[in-house]
């Protein structure tokens, strides 16, 4: 049903999805390794193979670099043409790692940081590039999955419109966007220490958002007052 979904959002609904699926609930991923060499070899070595996810490899703790190196050990015996992983990050913070050993990330070419936020009933999701061995750092990409209602499958995918979801946005993207709107807010033109006071920033941040980019521009001396301006506004999308 999930799959059926996606390829109607993404505009293959008459299409085949070409992915098989070995539904191996309990099973280690030890116990299903000769079965997935055995379906490579079957389609000739053409293919990737996605673990969803690492929590369930049934390895070990995954604190334990051993488990890490036996894990990543593992997947490169597959010989596949790619493989991919899902981690989980720790709910106690650290979002931008993979919860256990340091040798998960250590052992992949690629990662990806995914977050999601959510508004107006739109799913959004942030992919951020963390790590790239092989391949040059591209910016983050943010998506949206609209939904026909609560109980239904996704209905639509598509890039998302700028400042869709804010809080996906890298901190400091959304500390400009807050002097932004609170320059605007008091008649477009502030001192730092307005802005300071009507956005709660501390003064060292703010001043490093106000004088580097192309965001905003010191106008003319007021006496001992220096204000600031907006150098530009985006667009609005809607």
């Amino acid at each position: 049903r999930r799959e059926r979904a996606l390829m109607k959002a993404l505009g293959h609904e008459a299409e085949e999805s070409g992915v098989d699926y070995l539904h191996a609930r309990g099973m280690s991923l030890k116990s299903v390794e000769r079965t997935a060499k055995r379906w490579l070899r079957d389609h000739d070595g053409y293919g990737g193979v996605m673990l969803d996810s690492l929590s369930r490899g049934g390895l070990g703790s995954l604190n334990d670099d051993e488990v890490a190196n036996t894990f990543t050990d593992t997947l490169n015996g597959l010989q596949s043409s790619w493989w991919a992983a899902i981690g989980h990050t720790s709910k106690g913070g650290g979002e931008g790692h993979v919860f256990g050993s340091v040798h998960f990330e250590n052992g992949a070419d690629v990662a990806v940081q995914v977050k999601s936020d959510q508004q107006q009933g739109v799913l959004g999701l942030g992919l951020t590039i963390t790590k790239a061995n092989d391949i040059g750092k591209r910016p983050s990409q943010y998506l949206a999955f609209e939904f026909s209602d609560e109980n239904s499958p996704v209905s639509r995918m598509r890039h998302a419109r700028d400042d869709e979801f804010p809080n996906l946005l890298p901190k400091a993207v959304q500390e400009i966007d807050t002097v932004r709107q609170a320059i605007i807010t008091l008649g477009g033109s502030a001192t730092a220490t307005e802005i300071g006071e009507a956005t709660g920033l501390n003064r060292s941040n703010l001043s490093e958002r106000l004088n580097k980019g192309n965001t905003f521009v010191k106008l003319p001396r007021e006496g001992k007052r220096q204000p600031y301006g907006v150098l530009a506004v985006p667009d609005d999308d809607d």
